[in-house]
This record gives C-alpha cells, structure tokens and sequence, in this order.
C-alpha cells in the first residue's frame, strides 16, 4: 500500500513495545498460527480493525502509550493508557 494508506500502531512503554496477544482481524479470529505473542506493533490499513489481548503485571500501576506512525516514522497520535 502507498504511504499514508497504513499505519504501524505500538502499544508501549516509555522505552518499548509490550507483549501482547492478537486475537482477531476485522471480527474473524485468528488462525493458531498468527495468534502468537509478540511486540505489540500492528500495521493497519483504513478500516482494518484488530483486537489484541494485553495482560498487565499485578499490583502494579504503569503507564502505556497508544502510538500511531507513518511507515516513515512521522509521529501522526498518541495516547496514554493507564494501567491499574
């Protein structure tokens, strides 16, 4: 796809991606193979929709940010998740 049609999005820590799990792809779940953990980074084109499972650490507040990149690496939203 040509640029601005995808966009990684990342779910992270101040200093990297966190682990999580995806589930399924535009309300389909996913085959066994492709749900497998790993770095919370997801290449999404317009109107894609992907749901992911994330588990926290017990008993420990963190902050998390929801970033969105061009493939180029322009910084185009973020947002903070808190996590309790």
């Amino acid at each position: 796809m040509p640029e601005g049609q995808t966009l990684p999005r990342t779910l992270r820590t101040a200093t990297e991606p966190v682990t999580w799990l995806p589930l399924a792809k535009d309300g389909a779940a996913l085959q066994a193979e492709r749900s497998v953990r790993g770095p919370a980074v997801q290449l999404i084109a317009v109107g894609e929709t992907y749901d992911f499972e994330y588990e926290a650490p017990i008993g420990r507040r963190r902050s998390l940010w929801l970033e969105a990149r061009s493939t180029g690496g322009k910084w185009h939203a973020q947002g903070q998740v808190i996590v309790k």
